[in-house]
């Protein structure tokens, strides 16, 4: 599921979840499919993901929701995205970093 959430099939992805796929199914990484959407900037598939309601709360190994994911690799305006749709904007990672924190580490330095 994740590589699909985060590929270019939506339609595969919409025939999946119609199929009863679990949308907060977690890979063997222990990333939620949000995850590999979040990071090719996929809103649709977000979207999609949402209407079978995954939470976009769901942590990955490190602590991260789909928010904090999406600031820790410069999607900023996914952060925003996230935020607008009910993200925790703050929550903390296992090395107590928070959404503000790493967008003014990306921006100071």
């Amino acid at each position: 599921m994740t590589l699909v959430a985060g590929g270019n099939d939506d339609e595969l992805l919409l025939i999946l979840l119609e199929g009863e796929a679990n949308p907060n199914a977690m890979d063997r990484n222990v990333d939620s499919i949000m995850f590999g959407a979040v990071a090719e900037e996929r809103i649709e598939q977000i979207k999609m993901l949402m209407c079978f309601r995954v939470n976009i709360n769901l942590m990955n190994r490190f602590g991260e929701n789909s928010a904090l994911h999406a600031a820790y690799i410069n999607r900023y305006e996914m952060v925003h995205f996230l935020i607008k749709q009910g993200a925790d904007y703050a929550v903390r990672n296992d090395g107590s970093a928070d959404i503000a924190c790493q967008a003014w580490k990306d921006y100071a330095h």
